[in-house]
């Protein structure tokens, strides 16, 4: 019986290795990006928190002008283009 003299790692082997390491690596690379992203979104949330005048987003106040037609006795709001007969008198 011949004895083969087998040393060192084979192709197989070898690809099976840079996979291994790929997929540590792209899952490393997952893990750091959300955690990035996520300390962006809780400094973001926290300095409109202590500080809402500097927000970003700031909201808008806006009046509704309401209109009393004498002739009709209807009320009107032009911005929404709304009139309505009021019940009581």
């Amino acid at each position: 019986m011949k004895i083969l003299n087998n040393k060192g790692f084979g192709a197989i082997e070898s690809i099976l290795i840079v996979v291994i390491i790929a997929a540590i690596g792209g899952a490393g690379y997952y893990v750091y990006n959300s955690q990035k992203k996520t300390n962006a979104a809780l400094d973001n949330a926290s300095k409109a928190q202590s500080d809402p005048q500097k927000s970003e987003k700031k909201e808008k106040v806006e009046t509704k002008v309401v209109e009393k037609n004498e002739e009709s006795g209807f009320f009107e709001i032009k911005e929404l283009g709304v009139k309505f007969k009021p019940t009581r008198k």
